[in-house]
């Protein structure tokens, strides 16, 4: 039995039900596939390394197969990828992180040629944003995933629905630029949102090369570390002013922080609840709309890229029971639900 399956719930008896989705999360470091059954169990799950460039469909399709489950009753695959996703030719391009350009990839069909059945793509953070809603919060209205991983970019998903905007680029808030004179970006800017709150970005800042930079970075602040410290104090000041960016912008019920550096939970979760808090007790504006019991940590144990992406290509997923009380309350044990998730 896969972590996921666990977690969500399930046990060997459904084993030996059919896989009729995959969902896959491609992200700037590893890929998440998800099987899914016909009645929302998740069979199995795994993870492999992304192959960026041309890279990215066989290795899209490696993923796949280490996941060593029969497909013959596959009837959808949902892939959450980087970038500008055009649903319609299902086709990516403007992935920075996956080092694709302004030429569409067309993912979605040459994974269709291989498996035979139907491939629906959506930007990831999107997809995770979808997975979380459905997994965690499905009685939000308005429910805000921000990826925290190798960038920086926020999925929302309003009444049910994943929010793309006009151009398909909704949510891209690492390329929001918050100092002019600050470090160059991978997009062409600078001083972008994500060169100070990314993955990558706290990689470059501490100047340490190692695999998990945020969990080393926590680590290192724990044992006294002023330096570690003061990048760590940095990004919650930067988290802080971004979720108060899209908690008044979306009106959000839940905002969920995901991705390598959003897994981080409590190092990150009590010092930004702790600055909402202050605010709140300042603000009956900021108590109403940016709460500290409407920031959760996306479990780290659930691929919710991956089950979202499932879902946008319409598999049924049973959502983790009280998940949503459990989330509000961590890890002080006094916040409340917010009012207006019903559990």
């Amino acid at each position: 039995m896969t972590a996921a399956a666990q977690v969500l719930g399930l046990d060997r008896a459904s084993d030996h039900l059919a896989v009729r989705w995959l969902g896959i999360d491609i992200g700037g470091t590893t890929t998440d596939v998800v099987a899914i059954a016909s009645d929302g169990e998740v069979l199995a799950s795994g993870q492999a390394a992304t192959r960026p460039g041309a890279g990215l469909v066989p290795g899209t399709l490696e993923a796949i197969a280490a996941l060593d489950v029969e497909l013959d009753a596959l009837v959808g695959v949902g892939i959450g990828v980087p970038g500008q996703v055009d649903r319609e030719t299902g086709t990516v391009r403007l992935a920075v992180n996956l080092g694709l350009g302004a030429a569409p990839v067309p993912l979605a069909r040459e994974v269709k040629d291989v498996l035979g059945a139907r491939v629906v793509l959506e930007n990831d953070v999107r997809a995770a944003a979808l997975g979380a809603h459905r997994v965690l919060a499905p009685e939000a209205e308005v429910l805000v995933f921000v990826g925290l991983g190798t960038g920086v970019a926020a999925g929302v998903v309003i009444d049910g629905r994943p929010h793309r905007g006009a151009h398909g680029l909704a949510g891209e808030i690492g390329h929001v630029v918050i100092d002019p004179d600050g470090e160059p970006c991978g997009c062409g800017a600078q001083g972008c949102l994500e060169t100070v709150i990314s993955g990558s970005a706290v990689r470059r800042r501490w100047g340490v090369e190692v695999a998990a930079a945020g969990h080393a970075l926590v680590a290192a602040a724990a044992a006294g570390d002023t330096r570690a410290q003061g990048i760590l104090d940095d990004v919650v000041a930067h988290l802080d002013l971004m979720v108060q960016w899209l908690a008044h912008t979306y009106g959000a019920d839940v905002i969920v922080l995901g991705g390598g550096l959003g897994r981080l939970g409590d190092p990150l979760l009590v010092p930004l609840r702790h600055r909402l808090r202050e605010r709140a007790g300042r603000s009956d504006v900021a108590a109403r709309v940016v709460g500290p019991e409407r920031v959760w940590c996306a479990p780290a144990e659930i691929p919710l890229g991956a089950v979202g992406a499932a879902a946008v290509a319409d598999a049924p997923i049973r959502p983790i029971e009280g998940a949503a009380i459990r989330l509000a309350r961590r890890p002080e044990g006094r916040d409340g639900l917010p009012a207006s998730i019903k559990t």
